[in-house]
């Protein structure tokens, strides 16, 4: 991975500020895949300082800091899950809500191949890139698995979801349409069709639904004392092991990566050339134009005077014969042969 400008390497700041964020969601996340307390705690501290690793070492290897911090978290929870007997509720007045008691229930009714994709896309609203991450997998496939684990969510709350054998189905536009929001340009023609399809318009109904119900959830979020130590352990160790988000830019041009933003003035140049260059057109065609109207005007444009008239006359007779006399008006001469 590399930063916002192309220069290989993660900020301490970068990563300090996902864990920050995600503590909670992956201390619920542990939860819910059946670890302990304890347990769960352990795999939050342990995940966070093997991102701080991980993107020391090998910056390339993390190519979304929550989707990895997720992943990791996954990993060790697979290795500590086991011996938790209580249903995972989320703190606050809302850990006694009915609705999130029965979003549990059927949360832990799902395989974990279900419960994972709801979890990370709706519960903890993660970006579909960061899903993908997590599951090892690309984006399309990520929102895909999502919206067949969405089914499998409603089937768990007791709801009749539709059938989809024996029917071509764009489940994972499907589960796009289903978040609401800005429609994607490839997700028009899915869009149509369901209007049209009685299939399709159920499924993409249910994706609505699961969406909703799922965006409720309380997460179960770390322990004040245990936050606080393990965010200031990870600030600590992110300023050791990571470079800091200044020391990334000085880097950067350090090794010559500041060049685009000098191309970026080229364009700016060029435009510029190309208005000095009509300008200076415009400008001598008309001094051209008036010039040619002075040294070229038309017959009869500007009066004449008798005495331009007779002299012109004066000259062409000169220019003929000396000798012979001027005609004069109303005079006419015999031409013998």
């Amino acid at each position: 991975m590399s930063d916002a400008r192309g220069v290989p390497g993660i900020a301490a700041e970068t990563v300090s500020a996902a864990i920050r964020v995600y503590a909670d969601r992956v201390h619920d996340f542990a939860r819910r895949l059946g670890c302990t307390p304890d347990a769960a705690v352990q795999v939050v501290e342990s995940s966070a300082l093997d991102l701080l690793d991980a993107a020391g070492e090998d910056p390339g290897a993390v190519r979304d800091v929550a989707g990895w911090f997720f992943a990791r978290a996954w990993v060790l929870c697979r290795r500590a899950a086991g011996g938790d007997l209580y249903l995972p509720l989320g703190g606050g007045v809302l850990s006694a809500d009915d609705d999130q008691t029965r979003l549990a229930q059927a949360l832990e009714a799902l395989l974990e191949t279900d419960r994972v994709p709801v979890l990370l896309r709706d519960s903890y609203v993660l970006p579909a890139e960061s899903v993908a991450v997590a599951l090892g997998t690309d984006a399309d496939t990520a929102i895909e698995a999502v919206g067949r684990s969405r089914l499998a969510f409603l089937q768990a709350t007791g709801e009749q979801g539709p059938i989809l054998a024996g029917h071509p189905v764009d489940l994972a536009g499907l589960a796009r349409l289903g978040e609401g929001g800005q429609l994607a340009a490839r997700d028009a023609t899915t869009r149509r069709h369901a209007q049209s399809c009685a299939l399709c318009r159920d499924v993409l109904d249910a994706q609505e639904r699961a969406h909703r119900m799922l965006t409720g959830l309380t997460v179960v979020a770390l322990p004040d004392a245990e936050r606080d130590r393990l965010l200031a352990r990870t600030d600590v160790q992110a300023r050791t092991a990571l470079p800091s988000a200044a020391a990334l830019v000085h880097r950067q041009r350090e090794d010559g990566y500041d060049d685009e933003p000098r191309s970026l003035l080229t364009p700016v140049y060029v435009v510029l050339a190309l208005i000095l260059a009509v300008l200076i057109g415009v400008v001598a065609g008309v001094l051209l134009s008036r010039h040619s109207g002075r040294s070229t005007s038309p017959v009869g444009s500007q009066p004449v005077s008798p005495a331009a008239v007779t002299a012109g006359f004066q000259g062409s007779a000169s220019t003929v014969d000396p000798v012979a006399p001027h005609p004069v008006r109303g005079t006419s001469y015999a031409v013998s042969a």
